[in-house]
């Protein structure tokens, strides 16, 4: 099994990709994590936001290809309601181009992952932790982001690792009862829920 954490946004995305299954400790679940940055050369949102789509779309199916499933597990962090707000000029052009960003790299990841997605709030998994807090205990638990944390400037990559991790940790239950997807395809009515499939 392979989970994917992503963490999207417009200016760059964090992403983790873990094996829960590949040791009994967890610092040798992390596979790969990083951050993926628009090129400075894509002139557009469109074009950066295109180059994310293709770099995340690459990652979840290689990932899925050394599942020994055939796919891979991918959540992907949303707002939980709080995203750029206030009445400071542009915060309503910059939650758009979030939207616009986190809407194409939840359909691309949907779609690499053969709907094998679900999007989970901000709040649901951090319980209030602040992010530097966050970072700093994943930096624990995960001595190769460790070395690699004073690249991760947004710590976005830090968030997309306790993302995949809180996902196997909460969800695997059910993922190794019923390893055909348990329950992560689409399905109507499933409004609210802090985890919420595809």
């Amino acid at each position: 099994m392979i989970v994917v954490g992503v963490d999207p946004g417009s200016h760059r995305t964090g992403f983790a990709v873990l094996a829960p299954r590949r040791g009994p400790v967890a610092a040798d679940w992390l596979i790969d994590a990083g951050v993926i940055r628009p090129s400075k050369t894509r002139r557009t949102m469109e074009d950066r936001v295109e180059g994310m789509v293709e770099e995340i779309t690459a990652i979840i199916r290689t990932a899925g290809e050394d599942s020994s499933e055939g796919f891979a597990r991918v959540a992907i962090e949303i707002p939980s309601g709080k995203v750029g707000t206030g009445s400071r000029r542009g915060a309503t052009t910059s939650l758009i181009v979030y939207g616009f960003a986190a809407g194409a790299i939840w359909a691309a990841a949907c779609a690499a992952s053969d709907n094998h997605c679900y999007a989970v709030t901000e709040r649901a998994w951090t319980r209030g932790v602040p992010k530097a807090r966050r970072a700093y205990l994943i930096a624990a638990k995960f001595p190769h982001y460790r070395t690699a944390m004073a690249a991760d400037v947004g710590l976005d990559a830090a968030d997309a690792i306790g993302l995949a991790l809180w996902s196997f940790e909460r969800r695997h239950r059910a993922w190794i009862a019923t390893p055909s997807a348990a329950g992560l395809t689409t399905r109507a009515g499933d409004h609210g829920a802090a985890a919420r499939p595809c």
